[in-house]
């Protein structure tokens, strides 16, 4: 299986392009990876996060599929829909709906963003387990002040 992605929403779909010329920028390799571009909005919000980002994460979310076998639930119930081929990946990113009808801008810098935590994972597959971590533990921390996140929004800058 190669990196493959997965459009259920339409306006989304008209951006692969753009999206192959982000992940070939990124230097994304064959890894087994689906892209999920839902008509829904995400609810994967867990309820240990603080409220100060709940927005946020409802945007979009990234799975190392190899740590963390279930794709996060509550989700968008489309994803149910596409079990038996997400079941077979290494790595899941979704992006919601509010995210594939908004700006390109804010499409490609939260797909880049997602992407980011991919490439973290492939470097090191326990940061991102030791940055929940730091949630679990009610450090008062910003998504943006952990290292995780700053390095995915620097990215998405670029």
């Amino acid at each position: 299986m190669k990196n493959s992605r997965i459009y259920k929403n339409e306006n989304a779909k008209k951006y692969d392009t753009l999206f192959c010329r982000i992940e070939k920028l990124l230097s994304i390799p064959s890894v087994k990876l689906i892209s999920f571009f839902a008509s829904q909005d995400n609810n994967n919000r867990p309820d240990w996060k603080d409220k100060y980002d709940a927005k946020y994460d409802l945007q979009g979310f990234y799975v190392d599929r190899q740590i963390e076998s279930i794709i996060p639930n509550p989700r968008p119930e489309e994803i149910n829909d596409e079990i038996s081929i997400i079941s077979s990946c290494e790595h899941f990113v979704c992006i919601s709906n509010t995210i594939c009808n908004s700006s390109d801008i804010c499409m490609t810098w939260l797909y880049s963003h997602e992407l980011q935590h991919l490439l973290q994972a492939l470097k090191n597959k326990y940061i991102l387990i030791v940055s929940e971590l730091l949630d679990f533990a009610k450090y008062e921390m910003h998504a943006i002040d952990k290292p995780t996140e700053l390095e995915s929004e620097l990215t998405a800058n670029v």
